[in-house]
């Protein structure tokens, strides 16, 4: 049976609407978009999208759009203590490295200074994470956050 779901940028469109509507309505501006699973084979775009997705979202706002994957530890202590709502964070995580190292998800950025932006919180890979620790505090994390 050939796929008949929405093409990427159909889904951009789609996912980029839906977190705009969710902010504009939001009282707390950091905590405003539910959770998306996009599933799909190696190599067909989930992590561009997710990419463009975040940058067109921090266009839109008027934001400075950061990953946080990108820059080093000094960096992220400085928009930690930023004026809140100045950036628009990627905080991107790759599954095989929470897998064998848990205090990955330990890192500066995830303490309360992080929330002080809006952004989005990717998880790539997700299937590796079999590390019972690491399921428990990514659970938390999105339940939280």
């Amino acid at each position: 049976m050939p796929y008949s779901g929405p093409t990427l940028n159909e889904l951009k469109e789609i996912l980029v609407t839906d977190y705009l509507r969710s902010y504009k309505f939001s009282k707390d501006k950091r905590f405003n978009a539910g959770a998306y699973l996009l599933y799909g084979g190696d190599g067909i775009g989930k992590t561009a999208i997710v990419y463009q997705i975040a940058e067109e979202i921090a266009e839109i706002l008027g934001l400075k759009f950061v990953d946080l994957s990108k820059i080093d530890e000094d960096e992220i202590r400085k928009i930690a203590n930023e004026e809140p709502g100045k950036y628009f964070l990627l905080v991107y995580l790759y599954g095989p490295e929470i897998q064998f190292e848990v205090q990955y998800l330990s890192r500066p950025y995830w303490g309360k200074h992080f929330l002080r932006h809006p952004g989005i919180l990717f998880i790539d890979d997700i299937t590796y994470i079999k590390n019972e620790e690491a399921i428990s505090i990514l659970t938390t994390m999105i339940k939280k956050e």
